[in-house]
């Protein structure tokens, strides 16, 4: 009987072994799976305050552009508002002046002993630009104002 006992206790022992080796294995599993996803987590974290970082500057720039866009606009209106004004302005001056020559005015006269036939009168104003054009090194502003002196063909050719 003690010999049948013996023999179950060692087997018990043999079973104890081999279950605690394999609970031991299970264990080192889960420790090294555990290891994994704290290197991911520790990973996904510094890519975590990386992309942070990224987002913070790029929220700068963004907001810093976004003031440069304002003052941009705001110079566009005053610039537009300028160049307005100033179309209504040489359109009420331009409205003002005659545009056909009178017949009586001694330089018609002189034009038709000259023989110039009169369809190469226009009948608008010319208008010539009396600044400089813009060099491209100077663009600082984006507009320029400019000025224009109307002449009519007619009190032109009367000069000559």
């Amino acid at each position: 009987k003690q010999a049948e006992y013996e023999k179950q206790l060692e087997q018990l022992n043999k079973d104890n072994t081999a279950s605690l080796k394999k609970k031991e294995l299970t264990l080192k599993d889960v420790e090294c799976k555990f290891s994994k996803m704290k290197t991911a987590y520790e990973d996904v974290t510094t890519e975590l305050e990386e992309y942070k970082e990224a987002f913070a500057v790029a929220l700068k720039a963004n907001s810093s552009m976004s003031e440069k866009i304002t003052k941009s606009d705001k110079k566009i209106a005053v610039i537009s508002t300028k160049l307005f004004m100033e179309k209504e302005r040489m359109e009420y001056f331009l409205s003002t002046l005659p545009m056909r020559p009178d017949p009586e005015l001694p330089c018609v006269e002189n034009l038709n002993s000259i023989e110039l036939n009169r369809k190469y009168i226009p009948k608008m104003a010319i208008r010539i630009p009396t600044s400089n054009p813009q060099t491209s090194n100077n663009c600082k502003n984006s507009l320029t104002e400019v000025s224009y002196m109307t002449i009519s063909l007619l009190g032109f050719i009367s000069l000559i």
